[in-house]
């Protein structure tokens, strides 16, 4: 039935169409039939004309002759005569009406046959002797002549029809040849024009009337090639662009097949040719879409819309690996308006995806650090406006705490006091190590043998059931980093990773070396290039999710359950590496444990620092003369209390500019000067200035709530000068003023 309905509109055009050799045979013919009726006509109606006057003669000859021989008989009135004559002259079958009548109108002789035909008639008036004796009417018939017309018409036609068909088939077959070797040849000369042969199409065709049409033949030959070559000329410039286009180009079938690609779209998606991809794929949803969600997209897309542009999408390639393409593509329909097919353009955006996936990378990282950073100076101000309230807390708990027995009531009220105030002061520090402003005095450090000396006191911190591993690394390089700060870092992340380990589980400490490139400093901006000394601990314990890792530094934010850890340890760890220009890597996953990497840069000096123990045994008493400068009324009576204690001489003053005036009084005298750094009117180190270029031998003790960050860079203490961070105990005050004075 199909190719039925397929056939019938082939069947309707070819019925449509005409022969010319049958359309000229049919007007040859028509020609031929309507002259011959035209001649058969004219000569049918001559003859016609000729008989009827033949007729007429005859009947006049008739009137003549009956008029002499009825001329007697009617002067003498024989009705008998009359009618035997009148008898004699109807058996003619020509008769059809016959009258005799005399001269007064009386009827002898009435004759009728009613043939109902035309009729030839004939009227005569009888004279005898001048003298009108009768009339005489007679009529023709001319029936037997038309019969015979008509006869003699019939066998003319149907002879004219014998020859009419005979001329027709002749000529059909006469016009058939021709004109088939007519077009015979002209289709040779339309096959020469088409090979380009140059020829004489006047001497192929001998018929004067077809050389305008091979005249025409020529023009078209020409515009033809004319056509043709723009024709290749287009088709060589866009195969050239189609072949050589950056973008990819593409046509594809709604289910999913390609139809034609070029070079471009096949290395996009790493296919050696186009012919290669289109025979590879054959479902294009199911096998390059990443996400066949997107595929049911882009058709929805395609299907309710003319155009699809910047359409980014995830494609699959050849080697198992992905390609970002943008797509810019329309949709092809037929006259019913279904869906054809789908052509367009495809961009690669691999490279603008990455970077973009870099940038929201770094935005991220920057907006990480913006917020420590943030949170760093909010614990730090914090940090600043305790210590000076936890060092008269400390001081005057300490003094009290000498002037009571255990048994007193207020012994353990005291002791209560002072142990808050100490802890206290200890968030502070740590708040303050997070924040980068911790007072530091770094060393040429040989991290590993650092390490093997700390591995007997870190297994102390740990619980029997868990296992901790040293993992050297050769030829890592030093570090300059101060040893204190060193012990925090592994300390903290120890005790971290024990708390992460339920049960029986194991503790390594790795260290490496690594250089950072300029690719991976690009990507993470918090990092510089140059080599760096890794410390990696690793523990198998319970992990973090990854929703928990952005939090991870921030002071006070813990896992663990409450009263179980304060949230410092690696905010403290932290602010130790930002200190020391190192970065800090954290990689966790749920039941799998965590690794923490701290990098610490390379130090171009090889040769270790020698690391000395403080002395906390120095002498208990001191015998010098040393010079207060403290704004702060209660801390400067608490301090001058404390140094009298010790045995010092205290000239005391709560303003520098008295300061100077003090000790030019006592020249000589004053060894050291111990001075709070931030005052009005003048700072400590203004102060300090001025009475060492005045006195020189006089030593300074810098004695501060803020850190030494806000006075020395990065907050390195300078050589030869010396810092006390507030608060501070009676023995740090002890010690330090021992170290500075002997």
């Amino acid at each position: 039935m199909a190719d039925q309905i397929r056939k019938t509109p082939a069947l309707k055009d070819a019925l449509k169409q005409r022969s010319l050799a049958g359309t000229l045979t049919l007007l040859l013919t028509l020609t031929v039939t309507v002259v011959a009726l035209t001649v058969a006509g004219i000569l049918y109606v001559a003859v016609s004309k000729s008989e009827y006057r033949q007729l007429e003669e005859k009947a006049d000859e008739f009137i003549s002759s009956i008029d002499d021989v009825l001329e007697i008989p009617l002067w003498n009135m024989d009705r008998e005569n009359i009618q035997k004559i009148a008898q004699a002259y109807t058996d003619n079958e020509l008769f059809e009406y016959l009258e005799i009548r005399d001269n007064l109108n009386t009827s002898f002789f009435n004759y009728f046959r009613n043939r109902n035909a035309p009729v030839i008639g004939k009227s005569s008036d009888i004279f005898h002797g001048g003298r009108l004796v009768g009339h005489i009417d007679v009529a023709f018939t001319t029936q037997g002549l038309i019969h015979r017309n008509h006869k003699i018409l019939l066998s003319g036609l149907g002879i004219l029809a014998i020859i009419i068909f005979a001329l027709t088939l002749v000529t059909g077959l006469f016009f058939r040849a021709v004109l088939k070797n007519l077009f015979r040849r002209l289709n040779a000369i339309s096959d020469a024009y088409a090979l380009g042969k140059d020829i004489m199409p006047e001497h192929e065709i001998p018929y004067r009337e077809f050389q305008s049409l091979i005249g025409i033949l020529g023009d078209m030959r020409d515009t033809l090639n004319m056509q043709v070559m723009e024709i290749k000329t287009a088709e060589k410039k866009y195969r050239t662009i189609f072949e050589n286009a950056v973008e990819g180009i593409f046509q594809s079938t709604p289910d999913g097949h390609f139809i034609n690609v070029n070079p471009a779209m096949a290395r996009m998606l790493g296919y050696k040719s186009p012919q290669d991809l289109i025979q590879s794929i054959s479902n294009i949803g199911e096998q390059l879409y990443v996400s066949p969600g997107r595929r049911e997209e882009f058709i929805r897309q395609i299907k309710t819309q003319k155009e699809v542009t910047n359409f980014h999408t995830e494609f699959r390639t050849a080697d198992g690996g992905t390609v970002w393409l943008s797509f810019y593509s329309r949709s092809v329909r037929d006259d019913n308006g279904k869906l054809e097919y789908i052509e367009g353009m495809a961009l690669d955006i691999s490279q603008q995806k990455k970077a973009e996936e870099e940038r929201k990378k770094l935005e991220a990282q920057l907006i990480h650090s913006q917020k420590l950073e943030s949170v760093g100076r909010l614990a730090g101000g914090v940090a600043h406006d305790f210590n000076n309230m936890l060092s008269i807390i400390l001081g005057y708990s300490d003094m009290m705490l000498q002037t009571v027995t255990p048994k007193d009531p207020n012994y353990e009220r005291l002791v209560a006091i002072s142990s808050a105030a100490n802890r206290s002061a200890g968030l502070t520090g740590q708040l303050l190590t997070f924040a980068s402003q911790q007072t530091v005095s770094p060393k040429i450090l040989d991290l590993n043998k650092k390490i093997q000396d700390m591995i007997n006191m870190l297994k102390r911190l740990l619980r029997e059931d868990i296992d901790l591993q040293f993992l050297p690394g050769e030829d890592i390089g030093m570090v300059n980093i101060d040893p204190s700060q060193l012990d925090q870092i592994l300390v903290n992340l120890c005790i971290n990773a024990r708390d992460a380990i339920v049960g029986i589980g194991q503790i390594s400490i790795a260290t490496g070396h690594v250089f950072m490139d300029e690719k991976y400093c690009r990507q993470h901006s918090d990092v510089v290039v140059g080599d760096y000394v890794t410390l990696s601990v690793r523990d198998n314990g319970c992990g973090m999710e990854p929703s928990m890792l952005d939090n991870i530094f921030e002071p006070f934010f813990t896992t663990k359950e409450d009263s179980k850890g304060s949230g410092l340890g690696l905010s403290t760890v932290y602010g130790i590496v930002k200190q020391n220009n190192g970065s800090i890597h954290v990689h966790s996953e749920p039941g799998k444990g965590t690794v923490v990497t701290v990098r610490l840069p390379e130090s171009r000096d090889v040769i270790p620092s020698v690391v000395h123990d403080t002395d906390t045994n120095v002498s208990s008493k001191g015998n010098e003369t040393i010079l207060l400068v403290e704004d702060e009324e209660t801390l400067l009576n608490l301090c001058r209390e404390t140094l009298e204690q010790m045995g010092y001489t205290v000239l005391a003053t709560d303003s520098p500019r008295e300061a100077l005036r003090i000790a030019a009084e006592h020249p000589g005298e004053i060894q050291l000067l111990m001075t709070d750094i931030v005052m009005p009117g003048m700072n400590g180190l203004e102060l300090a200035d001025k009475l060492i270029r005045e006195h020189p031998g006089i030593r300074c003790l810098y004695v501060s709530g803020y850190t030494t960050d806000v006075f020395f860079p990065n907050g390195v203490v300078e050589e030869g000068s010396h810092f006390l961070q507030k608060p501070y105990t009676k023995n740090d005050l002890k010690n330090m003023l021992r170290r500075i004075l002997s």
